[in-house]
């Protein structure tokens, strides 16, 4: 968003070049104007979401425990700073690790196969 061209909408609205007397017609209009300026300078944009497959078809259940798990450590290892922690965490990161390689090697291998 270019926020001078959003500021000089704003300085150009009725708003600020005529302003109503009203307080009720104050909010009113700078409602109007605020929503157009927004409309105008950052319109919003739709994005799509893929629905059914998965961008990780080879990701298994077990490699999403290991990742919540891994993640988890990761948090602890953050809050605590301790060595014990730090070595959990790393022999989950090389679990999670071997985990992801060996389904996606099998994935692999079964889509080679069919």
């Amino acid at each position: 968003m270019d926020v001078d061209s959003f500021r000089a909408y704003l300085r150009s609205s009725v708003s600020f070049a005529n302003p109503p007397t009203d307080p009720d017609d104050i909010v009113i209009q700078l409602e109007d104007d605020l929503h157009n300026a927004l409309e105008t300078c950052a319109p919003l944009r739709s994005k799509r979401r893929r629905v059914g497959r998965s961008r990780v078809p080879w990701l298994t259940p077990e490699c999403i425990t290991a990742k919540r798990i891994r993640r988890r450590l990761e948090r602890r290892l953050k809050r605590t700073r301790s060595e014990s922690d730090r070595v959990a965490y790393r022999r989950s990161c090389r679990e999670a690790s071997r985990l992801f390689s060996e389904a996606r090697s099998a994935y692999t291998r079964d889509k080679l196969q069919q």
